[in-house]
């Protein structure tokens, strides 16, 4: 049983395929891509562990607020 995840985590986990459609957190792998380019602003393509690092070293974008 998978344990709660970020909303982060669960685009890089679905990046790699790793979450069953069946679940809540799933997302086509595109459209992982896509939330994580516009979160972003980066761009990796498909290579998980380049996302990994680049968030590690500069964190996420806060959230603007409306």
């Amino acid at each position: 049983m998978m344990s709660r995840i970020t909303p982060v985590e669960g685009f890089l986990l679905n990046l790699e395929q790793k979450i069953e459609e069946c679940r809540r957190e799933y997302l086509p792998r595109d459209a992982a891509y896509e939330k994580l380019k516009s979160l972003t602003g980066e761009d990796f393509g498909y290579d998980t562990e380049k996302w990994r690092t680049w968030i590690k070293k500069h964190g996420l974008p806060r959230q603007r607020e409306s």
